[in-house]
């Protein structure tokens, strides 16, 4: 069986400073990313072939600082999966030619065994690339924090193990899965800003590790259902020892819902412990813990209504040491299919 997909969109975002002490802080930078993606898929009973191209083309333009550029990227992929009766296999390649950077050739390959009914063991090792986006490289320059046109891709290799195990019947169903990950990154892009300084701006680190382990289970009976995790992560630069910014070695949520009619209501309950939102060991901010609600209802098999309260308790926290975030927000839309 062949199947063909071919997807066009486009976005854009502006990001706009007014500083009413002063006119010298004032900035505008606006980003238009067009993207089009040809997928195609052969699906011949135990194996299955996935191949296709991915062009992305970004434009960054500033009034404020005379700054008018764009980047193009053009991906091939493809990707091969093999699978039996208790044993998975399957590998993907990819090719990015950049406009802005070198190009470069990723891969991944995966095993995964069966040796019970309902047991999984994985396996994963794979590279990764990552080019510097338009906002790292061109963020108009002001008193306080600047784009960096030296900036060089980040890549990374990467390995994982698990165990899944899976039980129940038509009614009662339960799960859970253990995952222990380890990734090594060469150029690493993070924005570091104050102290010493207080002016922000991305640079490249040269050696960087994350590690840490991945806990999920999942558990429903009938229409109502319940989802965990929990993630410990150790991240570091390797050459100084100290930790990533903006990187909780704990994290993870509960989320607990149910679905009747086509009507289906999600109350999801967020934790992010501390962590530094700065190079260095700096700027140490707070954990927090949030909730969410989500409301869907299929009105038939075309049109869906969907509703959701992000922040319910309408908590003060911080991404990013000195930005708060939204307080709590309404959202309502209509999808459709056909």
């Amino acid at each position: 069986m062949l199947e063909t997909s071919l997807q066009l969109s486009r976005s854009s975002d502006e990001v706009i400073g007014r500083d009413p002490a002063g006119g010298f802080n004032n900035s505008d930078f606006k980003t238009q990313i067009d993207q089009l993606t040809w997928q195609n898929h052969i699906d011949m009973d135990a194996v299955s072939l996935l191949a296709g191209i991915d062009m992305y083309r970004s434009k960054g333009y500033s009034a404020s600082a005379i700054l008018d550029k764009s980047m193009t990227q053009t991906a091939g992929f493809a990707s091969l999966a093999w699978s039996a009766d208790m044993v998975g296999i399957n590998a993907s390649v990819r090719y990015d030619k950049n406009s802005v950077s070198q190009n470069k050739t990723t891969y991944k390959f995966g095993v995964a065994l069966h040796p019970l009914d309902g047991l999984k063991i994985t396996a994963n090792y794979g590279t990764g690339f990552k080019a510097p986006s338009l906002n790292d490289l061109y963020f108009p320059a002001s008193a306080f924090s600047s784009g960096n046109p030296n900036l060089k891709p980040e890549s990374s290799k990467g390995w994982d193990v698990g165990l899944a195990y899976q039980v129940g019947d038509e009614d009662l169903k339960a799960g859970f899965s253990v995952t222990w990950f380890e990734q090594k990154y060469k150029d690493l892009i993070v924005w570091q800003g104050p102290p010493p300084t207080f002016f922000y701006s991305p640079v490249n680190i040269g050696q960087a590790r994350t590690q840490g382990l991945e806990l999920s289970g999942d558990f429903s009976y009938g229409p109502a259902y319940m989802r965990v995790n929990w993630t410990y992560l150790d991240a570091k630069d390797s050459l100084t020892g100290d930790l990533l910014p903006r990187r909780a070695k704990e994290s993870g949520y509960a989320a607990l819902g149910a679905t009747w009619s086509g009507l289906n209501i999600e109350v999801a309950e967020y934790v992010v412990g501390p962590r530094f939102s700065s190079a260095g060991n700096t700027k140490l901010m707070k954990g927090y813990q949030k909730t969410d609600v989500r409301l869907n209802y299929a009105v038939n098999k075309q049109w869906k209504l969907t509703a959701r309260v992000d922040n319910l308790e309408d908590k003060k926290y911080e991404e990013v040491s000195g930005y708060g975030v939204l307080g709590r927000a309404w959202y309502a839309g209509v999808s459709a299919v056909f």
